[in-house]
């Protein structure tokens, strides 16, 4: 997923935006990020897929930075809640080239990281298939 090429676009008048969030993403092991200057300036960050072909990829973008991802544009109230658009309702953006997932920062930037999942790795020992030792006592069975 992460060979999914990514472009940071500053809707913003904000010059600082940019290189901290291209840095952000690429520290989520996206590889391929550039950092773009919108012409459009928009109130709050939109994050935008090539197609529906990647838009879950999006999703899974805007949530590694904190987005809670709603459905319906009309949904956004949090300043955490990020709807996926196409590139077809993202303004105008040229430089696109390969980028598969846009990220349209508005004013305010991005959320704060969500905190590290500590679940996923399987260190709470939950102890599935652990039932064969001390089965079948190989010891002393030397005749």
């Amino acid at each position: 997923a992460f060979f999914v090429a990514v472009v940071v676009v500053n809707g913003t008048n904000e010059g600082e935006l940019l290189t901290p969030v291209v840095d952000r993403v690429r520290e989520l092991g996206y590889s391929d990020v550039r950092g773009l200057n919108g012409a459009a300036k928009v109130p709050t960050t939109l994050i935008f897929a090539v197609d529906e072909e990647f838009r879950a990829e999006a999703e899974e973008l805007a949530r590694s930075l904190g987005y809670d991802v709603v459905l319906d544009p009309a949904e956004v109230v949090e300043p955490d809640d990020v709807a996926i658009g196409l590139f077809d309702e993202a303004p105008q953006v040229s430089g696109l080239a390969n980028a598969k997932v846009m990220v349209y920062l508005g004013r305010g930037g991005l959320p704060d990281p969500p905190p590290p999942a500590e679940d996923d790795d399987g260190a709470d020992g939950e102890g599935e298939g652990e039932g064969e030792n001390g089965e079948g006592g190989d010891d002393g069975g030397g005749g």
